[in-house]
């Protein structure tokens, strides 16, 4: 009897201290106990998606520990107010060399090859590449414009890939040990009714890196997979429009500060962890429960028919 009651008050204290967390355990360690920050000083870091949301506040915060920035999107003045905020918080630490302003659309595949000569001209080399850039879609199945699903993949899957690939191949040439940073979704692991293009992208991402870390460990190239939940951005307004409107995923009160989030996410990358969950409660809890047991979610979800309650909320 007191051997149970001892588990249940130890499964009690556990089960309190993970429902304060707003990422994984092991994140949360090195965040409270070992953020090592310091290995990120002087860095070289490609940020692709760096105009607004996670990439602009990455930037801000990467330029805080004197990293050179490649900053790159498809909105060339918005980047060149974020050189200009990251040249303010770096205290001076940064010159305007330092911060390379490339605009362009990477889901135009080549173009990306002459965008990278560009960066390995100026810098010879980069230590970090973020691969951030996403957009969202939402839809029901009938309405489904398939070019712009491709557009959506081509962005969130396929020019990262491409841009990922660029990277490796020069990194092997030098013998270089570099970091891959891509940001996926917790959307991921849900079978979350009328995203099923964005889910998929980002659950291809995740199959495609985690390969890629398999592939590369024995190279000392590291490949870190980042994985926010609702966050404070304006994704909604980069989402492909579908009969005139707009998806809304992940921006509401209960969102997490985008600040927050990157901050998690420099620590996963200082420490190198292979994999981070970031998230407010209850949808860090609930994606733990999706990972375990998806097929019953499905089937609680079909039961109690979420997709008209979804479908009310969205469409």
């Amino acid at each position: 009897m007191f051997l149970c009651i001892l588990s249940l008050i130890i499964f009690g204290a556990l089960l309190y201290g993970f429902l304060k967390l707003d990422c994984n355990p092991l994140l949360a360690v090195y965040a409270h106990y070992f953020p090592n920050l310091d290995r990120l000083k002087n860095k070289t870091v490609w940020i692709v998606g760096a105009s607004s949301g996670i990439g602009e506040e990455l930037a801000y915060q990467l330029a805080e520990l004197n990293c050179r920035l490649i900053l790159t999107s498809t909105t060339e003045s918005k980047l060149q107010e974020v050189k200009e905020k990251c040249l303010k918080r770096s205290k001076n630490n940064l010159k305007s060399d330092d911060i390379l302003v490339l605009a362009y659309d990477i889901s135009n595949f080549k173009e990306n090859d002459v965008q990278f000569k560009k960066i390995i001209d100026k810098f010879n080399n980069i230590d970090v590449l973020v691969n951030n850039a996403a957009r969202i879609y939402s839809s029901r199945v009938t309405e489904d414009d398939f070019e712009q699903a491709r557009k959506l993949f081509d962005i969130n899957f396929f020019a990262n890939a491409y841009i990922a690939k660029l990277v490796l191949i020069h990194w092997l040439a030098i013998k270089s040990k570099g970091q891959i940073l891509a940001t996926s979704s917790v959307g991921g692991y849900f079978d979350f009714p009328f995203f099923a293009f964005y889910t998929a992208s980002k659950r291809a991402m995740n199959a495609f890196y985690r390969d890629l870390a398999q592939q590369q460990q024995c190279n000392g190239i590291s490949v870190q997979i980042v994985m926010p939940g609702p966050t404070h951005t304006d994704l909604t307004n980069k989402s492909i429009t579908v009969n005139n409107r707009k998806a809304s995923f992940g921006e509401n009160h209960s969102a997490m500060s985008v600040e927050r989030t990157v901050e998690l996410m420099v620590v996963a990358l200082a420490n190198r962890l292979n994999e981070s969950w970031i998230s407010i409660q209850p949808m860090l809890l609930l994606t733990y429960i999706s990972d375990v047991f998806s097929y019953q979610i499905h089937f609680l979800c079909r039961l109690f028919n979420v997709a008209k309650i979804v479908e009310k909320k969205i469409l």
